[in-house]
């Protein structure tokens, strides 16, 4: 009936391979656990746990609930980032608009007076220059420079540097512990509830937070728990 329902193809191919693999006598939880790309561990540890202590129903109602409470803060938060980065956007475009077009005819004006100009002035002329004249390169340089970041990142060591940068920013960094410490107490409340052992859930939690620096927090205190 899902399958039926739902519009997107992708999605309804997904649903309907999960009535196959049941259908064929697997559970539930095995069956959500072949699409890691769609269902995280959190779903694949709260179905089985509702699956073992008898309360599968209540499991899907808590991870419906907790995926409609992401919905709205993610939708809050980029409501809330619109503002800045409108204001940035514009203030980007005036700055190449009067690096590339105004200045440019300005210079025409100041060198013709034969004067020795400041050199705030000179460096701005030159900046101006640059960008009229080697702007293909300044774009062919930021492509490349986002390219190598984007590798960077990708890497252990690159996405630790970059976590842990973000989370020292004063305000926006304070937002990302925020952001990850409710989603840390509350999918952690979940599983608990649910009666996931608290190991496991410590683990499953980690494996949520996007946050590298705080996932190894995460792991650190799962360690902890563990020593006693």
């Amino acid at each position: 009936l899902l399958a039926q329902q739902t519009e997107q193809a992708s999605l309804r191919r997904i649903i309907e391979s999960l009535a196959d693999a049941v259908r064929d006598g697997r559970s539930l939880s095995e069956a959500v656990a072949a699409h890691p790309n769609v269902f995280p561990p959190l779903y694949r540890s709260m179905v089985r746990a509702g699956e073992t202590g008898g309360g599968l129903e209540q499991a899907l109602s808590r991870l419906a609930e907790l995926g409609e409470h992401e919905a709205e803060l993610r939708s809050r938060v980029i409501s809330a980032s619109a503002y800045p980065i409108f204001v940035l956007g514009i203030a980007l475009a005036m700055t190449i608009f009067l690096l590339t077009y105004v200045i440019p005819k300005l210079s025409i004006v100041f060198l013709e007076t034969g004067q020795l100009l400041p050199l705030p002035t000179r460096m701005l002329l030159a900046v101006s220059a640059f960008f009229t004249h080697w702007w293909w390169a300044v774009v062919v340089g930021l492509f490349l420079a986002g390219w190598l970041l984007r590798q960077w990142h990708a890497s252990p060591a690159g996405r630790a540097v970059v976590d842990r940068t973000l989370i020292a920013i004063p305000a926006f960094g304070a937002l990302i512990r925020r952001l990850e410490t409710s989603r840390f107490a509350r999918n952690l409340g979940i599983l608990v509830g649910q009666g996931v052992p608290i190991l496991h859930a410590l683990e499953v939690v980690a494996a949520n937070i996007a946050n590298a620096t705080l996932r190894d927090a995460v792991a650190q205190a799962r360690e902890a728990v563990r020593d006693g």
